[in-house]
């Protein structure tokens, strides 16, 4: 099956930015009709906006960025995963697949809670050390993605916001 970035993807991701952006700026248009000026009602808002609704813009660019111009094609009849169409891997020389997601991901909830918990990713680790990311804006669910890879180990890890930048980051300070 082939995978790439479209655009029926990426609203489907950002469906929760849309709305959480429109339900801010209703309340804040709200407050401004009705003469409520108070400062802490609004930055609670802005709070709550910066910390619920904000990351999943800044995670579907991260994405986009990643995987922009990727054409991943998984193949179970030659057991391969092609790359753009010139780089075929078999099976055998994947070391294991590395899934990153939100913690109602993880225990496989349907509830989510912020905007960003629909985005998650696969990190393919190759025997040989070259890794390849597989972001959620190419199918909204990469863990059906990498079932039909046989003989692969799938871990899943949990991660309140699956960013592969705060990973490595986090790894760089930390390891």
């Amino acid at each position: 099956m082939e995978y790439k970035i479209t655009f029926k993807n990426q609203i489907k991701a950002l469906r929760r930015f849309i709305f959480g952006s429109l339900l801010y700026y209703g309340i804040f248009y709200f407050f401004y009709q009705n003469g409520i000026y108070e400062i802490y009602p609004l930055i609670v808002l802005i709070v709550f906006f910066l910390v619920l609704v904000f990351p999943a813009l800044l995670l579907n660019i991260e994405y986009y960025l990643i995987n922009k111009n990727s054409v991943v094609d998984i193949n179970t009849i030659t057991k391969t995963v092609s790359f753009n169409n010139h780089q075929s891997i078999i099976f055998s020389k994947i070391e294991k697949v590395t899934l990153v997601m939100s913690p109602v991901l993880y225990r496989n909830g349907s509830n989510l809670v912020t905007a960003f918990d629909n985005y998650h990713y696969a990190l393919l680790k190759m025997k040989d050390g070259e890794e390849f990311f597989f972001t959620s804006l190419m199918t909204p669910k990469v863990e059906d993605a990498f079932k039909e890879i046989s003989g692969v180990p799938i871990e899943k890890k949990r991660c309140f916001i699956a960013s592969p930048l705060l990973l490595r980051c986090w790894h760089y300070l930390w390891d």
